[in-house]
């Protein structure tokens, strides 16, 4: 034998064939802990199921393997031909149809309906995990637990429609339920925050104290408006309307191009009014050129979000009460918590979801939540906040606790020995040379970034910490064939 000739550890020529997978050649290759072995002890995976995206990744890593768009292109086959002329194509007229959701929010379709829209719901997203699953995780389904971010009230029947396909259609071992406002006050470094999600549907507003979620004392209601992305398009659809009118009157925009076009020009003016030059744009539509000054195009987001009313009303003063704008959404929310929840949060509010990137958008909102806290206070029922020690509601008298206390607080001052006095602040400068002043956070109005819900569900899956909720294969299986809904009584 030649002795160049590579042999292995027994002196015999190496064999050609491949190494068999079940009995790998090197132990050091899949180990018994990979996901081909075992299995059970691997990270779990964490999927962000959305109105508008699929977000999915691994634990302990700082963005999703991958970010699906749930359109038509994930129903396309190979050698499928897609011809440009064909004026349907591309077109998604009232928008992707199989998320909107109003069937599970105000259950007013009859229960035919309903099943048929939960069985499309089921394909589309069995579809958009099975290529998650084989173009980018790269990973046997079969051997990992899933981590679910799930939002505050979300609909009983949805959410078993989508965990009875990942256990049918993905057959994994368990589904752990985590509040998704609790990982997205995670994901920023924090216990406590305000957590502000501005989705496709609606905005949900969740007050979350030392990482739990508080939904009582009427947030749950008084959190939630349709004031949302969709409701954002419909404003800039009629905007770009008005345009497309005096050149032609039968032409109505393509949704595609509305929506880059919002995502690339739409922004929100400060409440000061218009800073510097006001420039005007040529934007392409439709085959035609639209100009359009600068300063009109945050019209959309300041109707969409601001105005008093969405809607044609007689009495635009008083909306509906799934209409209120964002900045009395946030005081309604923060003047129904408690007050050492609301003194936390208040300094802690963070904007999440497809609306948060909106330029101006936060800025506005904090700006004129200050408006709303200077000219109301934090009195429940309280129209307007006097200088007096008294205010009147419902006919009644009531005393301010606040200012009461602090008149307290200064005439014991004043009656203070002030050699004591003066001698008890020496005492405390000097204990406090070393320690480094703290900033004062609580009662302030300021935002904190946080790098989103599925960032928070990372972190807390790779601190292997137990879930709200662990949902078993064989446990919902046999409860959804008895008729139940699979999930544990209090969820």
């Amino acid at each position: 034998m030649d002795p160049k000739t590579p042999t292995t550890y027994r002196g015999l020529p190496p064999s050609l064939r491949t190494p068999s997978f079940g009995n790998p050649a090197s132990p050091h290759r899949y180990s018994p802990g990979s996901s081909l072995l075992g299995g059970q002890h691997e990270d779990p995976l964490i999927l962000e199921i959305g109105s508008r995206l699929l977000r999915a990744g691994f634990t302990n890593e700082p963005t999703p393997r991958c970010q699906l768009a749930w359109c038509s292109a994930l129903w396309r086959r190979v050698g499928d031909r897609v011809s440009s002329h064909n004026p349907a194509v591309g077109k998604r007229k009232g928008g992707r149809r199989v998320w909107d959701l109003g069937f599970a929010l105000r259950g007013q379709e009859v229960e035919e309906e309903v099943r048929a829209q939960l069985g499309l719901v089921e394909d589309l997203v069995e579809r958009g995990l099975r290529v998650a699953y084989n173009k980018h995780l790269l990973i046997d389904s079969k051997t990992r637990k899933i981590l679910l971010p799930a939002p505050p009230l979300f609909p009983t029947k949805l959410l078993t429609t989508i965990l009875a396909t990942l256990f049918t259609h993905f057959q994994c071992p368990s589904v752990t339920l985590m509040s998704s406002p609790v990982l997205a006050v995670v994901a920023s470094g924090l216990r406590s925050g305000l957590v502000v999600d501005i989705g496709w549907e609606e905005t949900i507003i969740t007050p979350v104290y030392e990482l739990r979620a508080i939904d009582g004392r009427g947030i749950g209601v008084h959190g939630r408006s349709r004031r949302a992305i969709k409701v954002l398009r419909e404003k800039w659809s009629s905007f770009l309307t008005s345009f497309l009118a005096a050149q032609d009157d039968d032409l109505e925009p393509d949704l595609d191009e509305v929506e880059e076009i919002m995502e690339r020009v739409g922004h929100v003016s400060p409440a000061s009014g218009s800073l510097g030059d006001d420039p005007v744009l040529t934007i392409p539509l439709s085959g035609h050129k639209l100009h359009i000054p600068f300063s009109s195009l945050s019209i959309p987001a300041e109707k969409a979000f601001f105005a008093p009313t969405t809607t044609p009303s007689d009495t635009p003063a008083f909306a509906d009460d799934d209409d209120t704008p964002l900045p009395m959404l946030l005081y309604n929310v923060l003047l129904r918590s408690a007050i050492d929840v609301r003194a936390t949060c208040v300094s802690r509010i963070m904007f999440v979801g497809g609306g948060a990137k909106i330029p101006g958008l936060q800025t506005r909102v904090l700006a004129e939540l200050e408006g709303i806290v200077k000219e109301r206070g934090w009195i429940l029922g309280r129209i307007s906040m006097d200088s007096n020690d008294t205010a009147t509601n419902n006919g009644t008298t009531v005393e301010t606790e606040n200012e009461t206390r602090l008149e307290d607080v200064e005439e014991e001052r004043e009656n203070l020995d002030p050699h004591h006095y003066q001698h008890h602040e020496d005492k405390e400068n000097h204990r406090g040379r070393s320690e480094k002043p703290r900033e004062k956070i609580e009662g302030e109005i300021r935002a904190v970034k946080s790098l989103g819900v599925w960032c928070g569900g990372s972190l807390v899956a790779g601190l292997k910490v137990r879930g709200k909720v662990e949902v078993e294969r064989e446990r919902f299986l046999s409860q959804i064939s008895m008729g139940g809904s699979g999930l544990p009584s209090g969820w």
